[in-house]
């Protein structure tokens, strides 16, 4: 290789460090974005609800049919999970891979559920 392509090589490689260095940033503030709108949306319920939440699943599947839940709760806890069984809206069964007492202590476990299981993974508010 000549000097001129390891130079080039170099350059390029700065550039990109610089890039992922900016795309860094950028995630980190979309994250820190979308924790305090899901703080400020838990706000507004408990404040229109007039209760305060008991509990904050993270949810990976759910399903009306019992055995299918099962099945499911089965496999997520052979993958080292929770897989609890929790009675979600409108009579689904949940598949949970943690249930907390606040959605700050949530939200890294939906990080981590929905890059490792499904990118559908939501929090249930009980």
């Amino acid at each position: 290789m000549s000097k001129k392509d390891i130079s080039l090589l170099l350059f390029e490689k700065q550039e990109l460090e610089k890039r992922i260095r900016k795309d860094s940033a950028n995630y980190v503030r979309e994250m820190e974005a979308l924790r305090l709108e899901y703080e400020q949306k838990l706000a507004e319920f408990e404040k229109v609800n007039k209760k305060q939440a008991t509990g904050f699943s993270v949810v990976v599947g759910s399903f009306k049919n019992i055995g299918l839940a099962e099945k499911y709760a089965k496999k997520i806890q052979s993958m080292g999970y929770e897989g609890n069984l929790i009675q979600g809206p409108n009579n689904f069964n949940c598949i949970t891979t943690g249930t907390f007492a606040n959605l700050k202590e949530a939200l890294p476990v939906l990080s981590t559920a929905r890059s490792g299981i499904t990118p559908e993974a939501w929090v249930f508010i009980k």
